[in-house]
């Protein structure tokens, strides 16, 4: 069974990440904080990179959407021979 192992993923007007990056460590990373600070916005923004359907990844300001902003996720992932980036 190949192992695939998230390295880092970028957000690029990301519902509410407008530029991040986040590294991965090799083993584990944990993720916590409190409610609203954007935990599951990361695990979204890796879901849509995939290629699923999430609910809108536009950002948005006082919750109104800004349809108009270039939304961006890049993703490098690992597996036991190669390196790969996922965008979308």
């Amino acid at each position: 069974m190949t192992k695939i192992v998230i390295k880092s993923i970028e957000l690029e007007n990301f519902k509410g990440f407008y530029n991040a990056k986040i590294d991965f460590d090799k083993k584990k990373t944990v993720l916590y904080g409190k409610s609203g600070c954007g935990k599951s916005t990361i695990k979204d923004a890796w879901l849509w990179v995939c290629g699923l359907d999430i609910e809108s990844p536009n950002p948005s300001l006082d919750n109104q959407v800004m349809p108009d902003l270039v939304t961006r996720v890049s993703c490098r992932i690992s597996t036991d021979k190669n390196e790969y980036t996922l965008s979308r």
